[in-house]
């Protein structure tokens, strides 16, 4: 009488007929030539004749790539049951086929004892436990890490200029660097040009040249791509961004020596990245 060799929440597939190697003088017969096992765990048994080792391999594979491979011991009566575990199929649709140790070493060597089948036997995986090729690629693919990768563009330590006249302070302005007098403080601390000293204002003019004429409005980065993030009296760190994968992070600080003016002392470029 057959023996059914059940493990709870097993895969089920049929293990439909096995062909040998006529060639060779080893012969394998399982318990079960037609089982129905339900899970992605199931258990084989049967018996061996012919083996000179007290093991051999296996692998089973859906025509796409394989789902599981690896070693069976062998009882000195030429019998042997074990449990297997496989990925889930992409289709209904496999192979388990089982090989002998070419080199008698133990270590299951795809290219060299893959030479030495012994039997292969159709499987019919059943739909319940098949996620197509397609749906397997859009899973990979929301697993995948997201890296993000940071560069700077530009960066100036206001500290390295204390004591030191404002004029002599590399002031950005559009892509270029350029440098402000003593006038301009002394005009914005009368009044004139305010937005010299409001962080958003000042950076969505200043740093206009980073985004295309798309996201502008009167040469000025358009309110909704804009946010600051953190903002004190004298700093300020505003996100410039596009979409959820790529912004730009620009930090604008004032102090005593700058007279009230914002100065752009960072300009950082993130880019998020799905790795493969």
């Amino acid at each position: 009488m057959n023996k059914v060799l059940l493990l709870m929440f097993m895969s089920l597939f049929i293990i439909a007929g096995c062909n040998s190697n006529s060639d060779n003088q080893v012969t394998v017969e399982l318990d079960e030539q037609s089982m129905l096992i339900s899970g992605l765990d199931f258990t084989i048994s049967g018996q061996v004749k012919g083996l000179k080792q007290n093991y051999f391999f296996y692998q089973i594979e859906d025509g796409h790539g394989f789902l599981s491979e690896g070693k069976i011991d062998v009882q000195k009566n030429g019998t042997f049951k074990t449990s297997l575990a496989i990925k889930s199929p992409t289709n209904e649709f496999g192979e388990l086929t089982f090989y002998s140790d070419a080199n008698g070493n133990g270590v299951f060597d795809v290219e060299l004892d893959t030479e030495q089948r012994l039997v292969s036997c159709e499987l019919t995986f059943h739909k319940s436990i098949v996620i197509p090729l397609s749906t397997n690629e859009e899973m990979n693919e929301s697993q995948k890490e997201d890296t993000e990768i940071v560069t700077t563009l530009y960066t100036i330590n206001l500290n390295d200029y204390k004591n030191r006249n404002v004029s002599e302070i590399p002031f950005y302005s559009l892509g270029k660097i350029e440098y402000i007098t003593e006038k301009t403080v002394k005009s914005f601390q009368e009044g004139h040009h305010p937005w010299l000293g409001h962080a958003e204002t000042f950076i969505s003019i200043k740093a206009s040249n980073l985004v295309p004429p798309a996201y502008k409005k009167d040469n000025e980065i358009k309110k909704e791509f804009i946010q600051i993030k953190k903002q004190t009296d004298n700093r300020a760190v505003a996100t410039i961004k596009f979409d959820d994968n790529f912004f730009y992070e620009v930090t604008a600080e004032s102090s005593e020596m700058t007279g009230g003016i914002f100065f752009i002392t960072n300009i950082e470029l993130h880019m998020h990245i799905k790795e493969k």
